[in-house]
């Protein structure tokens, strides 16, 4: 399947003889990896192979002085030291909606699309999604934790995990989270690094450009993957998403995850907030470009009623010409222009 990430590795490889791909467990690194450098003519090298992880760990140097047309190589997580010698570096996170669709193989509705995520394994017909999150939980703890720390107890580490998916979309508080876990702060800021570092979870800061004195200043978690978020949640069937607690927790995560899909698969980075006050008034997303920054609420309705552009269209007022195009995700269809807020329904993020 057609990456759009593609068109932005083609740059890099243009820029630079060697392109670092990293992301998730399975987000189809390799994949796309073997694909370019077939279509490049580059040498495609990956350091799961043992002899050649010998020689770049021995001399890096010398290694990379060998491949004088440039290379793509995996796993290079495997040999730190090479890492300071690598210039360019593309992410690659599990599909987009907009990739899938353009493959004709997106889930027709918002709920399959949730509980579905965006994994590539996960769109061969013969994959049980249920066996799937549960092989990928247990590899990333037995093999892949393994790699940044050793955890003692590999159970309350379990235990861990699925209290930051029903932390998703909260306020995160270290300390309520340690005492629920029965560990300490320190390890509670250890294993989050952990998980983002692994692309399975992200901070979300708050914003504090406008009205400082009023404004929540603890971050929020979120899933990368809604497809796994709800399997941790034991959400299975449309039926059960639609009548969590969690629901609009979820499809912000999603939303947040296809903005942020979309911008890197534009070679972009913006800078990804919330904002918050002490009334408990918020604007789910704001991404910050420099030149101007995007308000973004959040909310899967079907129903366009008045007061979902209350806050954000407050918020206009009050925070100066930085602030620009104020969006509203929901889980309609219309995309239009209401209370001075440009509508999009959730297959039309951009």
């Amino acid at each position: 399947m057609y990456r759009f990430a593609e068109h932005w590795f083609r740059q890099l490889l243009a820029a630079s003889p060697i392109v670092s791909v990293t992301g998730p467990r399975q987000s189809g690194k390799t994949t796309l990896a073997r694909w370019m450098a077939k279509q490049t003519g580059r040498p495609y090298l990956s350091l799961e192979n043992l002899g050649l992880r010998a020689l770049a760990k021995e001399n890096p140097t010398q290694f990379l002085a060998q491949l004088k047309n440039g290379a793509i190589l995996d796993e290079v997580q495997r040999v730190p030291a090479l890492m300071p010698y690598l210039e360019s570096n593309l992410e690659l996170l599990p599909f987009s909606r907009s990739e899938l669709a353009r493959e004709k193989k997106a889930p027709s509705s918002l709920e399959n699309t949730l509980l579905t995520g965006g994994y590539p394994p996960l769109f061969n017909k013969k994959t049980n999604r249920q066996q799937w999150f549960a092989d990928y939980l247990a590899t990333f703890v037995e093999r892949d934790l393994q790699q940044w720390l050793v955890v003692q107890n590999i159970d309350l580490f379990y235990r861990f995990v699925y209290r930051c998916a029903r932390q998703n979309g909260q306020l995160l508080h270290l300390s309520s989270l340690a005492e629920d876990c029965g560990i300490t702060r320190n390890t509670v800021r250890a294993w989050i690094s952990v998980l983002e570092a692994s692309y399975l979870v992200r901070r979300l800061p708050p914003h504090h450009a406008y009205f400082k004195k009023r404004t929540i200043k603890a971050q929020k978690l979120y899933f990368s993957d809604t497809g796994l978020l709800c399997w941790l949640l034991d959400i299975h069937t449309p039926e059960q998403l639609l009548a969590h607690p969690l629901y609009k927790k979820i499809f912000e995560a999603w939303v947040i995850s296809e903005y942020r899909k979309n911008a890197l698969n534009k070679g972009t980075r913006p800078a990804f907030y919330f904002w918050r006050d002490t009334n408990g008034n918020q604007i789910d997303l704001i991404i910050d470009k420099c030149s101007h920054i995007n308000p973004v609420q959040i909310n899967p309705t079907r129903d366009l009623h008045k007061g979902l552009f209350t806050v954000i269209s407050r918020w206009m007022r009050r925070s100066g010409p930085m602030a620009q195009f104020p969006t509203l995700i929901y889980g309609g269809n219309l995309n239009a222009l209401r209370h001075g807020v440009n509508v999009r329904g959730w297959q039309k993020i951009r």
